[in-house]
């Protein structure tokens, strides 16, 4: 059982990292390219990180469920590389 909600914890997490990501990556964009123009941004860019961003840690999450050797911070530092080479 603990091992299922590690998969969603890292799930939960994945999709609101995207989130946050892609919201920040598209403020950037839009600063440099003269000013925001929308807030939101546009849909595609979220739903093309979201999924990378969900699998991933869902995987990585059930992973490293039993690996005591790794602190959080670790683990949380190889789930996010990962992510960002997915």
């Amino acid at each position: 059982m603990m091992k299922h909600l590690s998969w969603i914890k890292g799930l939960i997490f994945g999709a609101l990292f995207s989130f946050i990501t892609a919201l920040l990556f598209m403020l950037i964009g839009q600063v440099w390219a003269g000013g925001i123009t929308s807030f939101w941004g546009e849909e595609w860019l979220y739903f093309s990180v979201i999924i990378p961003f969900a699998i991933t840690f869902a995987v990585l999450g059930g992973y490293f469920h039993n690996r005591n050797a790794l602190s959080n911070k670790k683990l949380w530092l190889i789930s996010l590389i990962s992510v960002h080479f997915s």
